[in-house]
């Protein structure tokens, strides 16, 4: 019983020091998000955008 708790709280300090070393993330840059302006639908807004227009850019 003693040995189970001693391996658990061992393990439970080695990852936490695994991840206190190297699992950390950098940062995370926000989110770029292109709103189509009012009363234009998909399909203007790529020839604007591109200046052409694709059957991909009218079912955005």
């Amino acid at each position: 019983m003693l040995t189970t708790v001693i391996t658990i709280l061992l393990l439970t300090l080695i990852s936490f020091a695994i991840w206190f070393m190297f699992g950390k993330d950098e940062s995370v840059s926000p989110v770029v998000n292109t709103l189509i302006p009012s009363k234009r639908n998909s399909a203007q807004f790529e020839v604007e955008y591109k200046g052409t227009s694709s059957y991909k850019g009218m079912h955005l």
